[in-house]
């Protein structure tokens, strides 16, 4: 069988790389690819979230943009379908860029970027000095481009024996070709997007890139090919933009439209002094450590939570952790966080009068601006630190919170029904008993839900192969992915939600997120290494659900 790629660019196509002394960026390696996108200047974006634009640009676009528009389309002869101006994100981060998209079912897309271009040149031209964000003009042939998104490996042993059996290799000749360059190599199904989840896809090694470096990406595809071309199965290649972050935020703060007087599963936490990356509280845990005759109600999330903001105790308690016996990084946790509750605050204050002066506006207002007069919930009083165990990133913590403490529930239902559906794997029934009741194992195929500080309810599927995942510091580890098939598992402001299984067994914590688009991996930190770790830590203390549970260990 054979290694295969999508087809390089050639002169004439609209993102074709001319040939210079520089090495591609890997955004000009991945966007040229792309024959059925041009733009009007830099790359296309991939899968932006849109919104509608202002009511007065989009006068400007009715009254002024579009006549010209049409205009040059008919000089160029570009049929087009439709022509429309919104503001796009990527990913929901980032400057907005207004966008004229035109759609068309051309496939002679020669003339594209000239017409792009042209189109943008009109398009500053009009746009009001006040105006904020960039413009950008998009000509695209919707069914012809590439949609594709990733889904997790299928349970086929001859498949995933193929691709354990090249990885070595693959990650040898990663190394050596792009060793500035790559920060993941995974093994993903690739589907277009919209596909009904029995399609079967593409076997691809996916093989992401730090977004800005530059390399010979030619050369390293076609050395990848070439171990590929040895496999006995067909497998795909791809050399994309992406990297892996920590799933705290980095989006801004959120509007909390309800705050319970105590915490829940997900709620949004941070640590006093940080006033800007929050991120969730996973779960309530009782810690035993039984040569303290010592048994506490805790709250369990990531240690990248609660770090301390003070950069001379964090640089201690990263290589140490926190422990009971030294203060440092026994840091107040509270809840709300504080950017989230200032940022839900200042948007009640604003609402026009005749809103804020309603009985539900003024009773949100005031519950919010009580709970955060005093938001601690309790202490850090045990933590990993920034940590690498069994080649894998160890990354938890627990705040000491007997006031808070409540039995787990299951991530509530997406929607206003009782149940909701793991697509494939039943469905969880939501009521007063739902309740998380036992660790559990991580099954790699099985599906798993979280509820999270920004993304709420979502769910995913373990994948077979784990991403071998090179991190900002420069070390390597290989971390278990979660895929969902319609969307984000996690988002940033999720680090620490807690992750159960269909049986509805706490099996982990989110731990971080892959930046590629358009639905990342996120990858999650089993409660198996959890309670190894903590047993290590402690000498034989352990974690449990329920007061006089025993601990709950496991070989995998």
């Amino acid at each position: 069988m054979v290694g295969i790629r999508r087809e390089n660019s050639r002169p004439g196509d609209p993102n074709f790389i001319k040939s210079t002394k520089e090495l591609p960026s890997i955004e000009a390696w991945f966007a040229q690819k792309e024959k059925f996108r041009a733009v009007g200047h830099g790359f296309p974006m991939g899968m932006p979230q849109m919104q509608n634009c202002s009511p007065e640009l989009d006068q400007l676009f009715q009254e002024t943009l579009k006549p010209k528009i049409t205009s040059i389309l008919g000089k160029f002869s570009i049929d087009y379908s439709s022509i429309r101006l919104d503001d796009w994100r990527s990913k929901g981060t980032g400057e907005v860029q207004h966008t004229i998209l035109v759609s068309s079912d051309d496939t002679n897309t020669t003339k594209w970027k000239t017409a792009a271009e042209e189109i943008l040149r009109v398009f500053r031209h009009e746009l009001p000095l006040d105006f904020t964000g960039d413009a950008q003009v998009e000509l695209q042939n919707k069914q012809l481009m590439n949609t594709d998104v990733s889904r997790a490996l299928p349970n086929e042993p001859a498949l995933i024996k193929c691709l354990e059996d090249t990885r070595e290799e693959i990650m040898e000749t990663v190394m050596d070709s792009l060793k500035d360059c790559w920060s993941s190599i995974g093994y993903h199904m690739r589907v277009p997007l919209g596909s009904s989840l029995d399609m079967q896809g593409c076997a691809t090694v996916m093989v992401y890139c730090r977004f800005g470096s530059r390399g010979d990406f030619k050369t390293a595809e076609d050395r990848i090919l070439k171990v590929l071309d040895k496999s006995p199965m067909d497998i795909h290649v791809e050399i994309a933009p992406g990297e892996v972050f920590l799933a705290r935020n980095a989006d801004g703060p959120r509007f909390l439209s309800d705050i319970p007087a105590s915490p829940i599963n997900g709620a949004s936490i941070s640590v006093r002094g940080n006033n800007t990356e929050p991120g969730s509280l996973g779960g309530w845990v009782w810690l035993h450590i039984p040569r303290r005759d010592m048994r506490v109600r805790c709250v369990l999330t990531c240690y990248h939570v609660v770090r301390s903001p003070n950069e001379t105790i964090a640089a201690h308690t990263d290589v140490h952790g926190v422990v009971p016996d030294d203060r440092r990084g026994h840091i107040v946790a509270e809840y709300p966080a504080s950017c989230d509750g200032q940022h839900t605050l200042d948007i009640l204050a604003s609402l026009p009068k005749h809103k804020a002066n309603s009985l539900e506006v003024r009773s949100q207002y005031r519950d919010l601006y009580n709970r955060m007069i005093n938001p601690a919930i309790g202490k850090v009083t045990l933590a990993s630190g920034n940590r690498i165990s069994d080649n894998s990133r160890v990354d938890w913590a627990l705040i000491t919170s007997p006031s808070t403490f409540r039995p787990n529930k299951l991530p509530p239902s997406p929607s206003k029904q009782d149940t909701f559906s793991l697509s494939l794997c039943g469905a969880f029934a939501m009521n007063p008993d739902s309740w998380v009741m036992s660790f559990g194992d991580v099954e790699l195929g099985d599906w798993v839900s979280k509820y999270g500080r920004t993304s709420g309810t979502t769910y995913g599927k373990i994948n077979h192969l784990r991403r071998e995942v090179r991190w900002p510091s420069g070390e390597r580890t290989y971390e278990m992915e979660v895929i969902s098939s319609n969307g984000e598992f996690s988002r940033p402001g999720d680090s620490g939600s807690m992750v159960v299984n269909s049986r509805g067994e706490f099996v982990g914590l989110v731990l971080a997120t892959d930046s590629s688009t358009p639905f990342g991996v996120t990858y999650i930190t089993p409660i198996s290494h959890i309670l190894r770790d903590i047993n290590k830590m402690t000498d034989g203390g352990f974690l449990t659900l329920r007061p006089d549970d025993y601990g709950w260990f496991t070989s995998v």
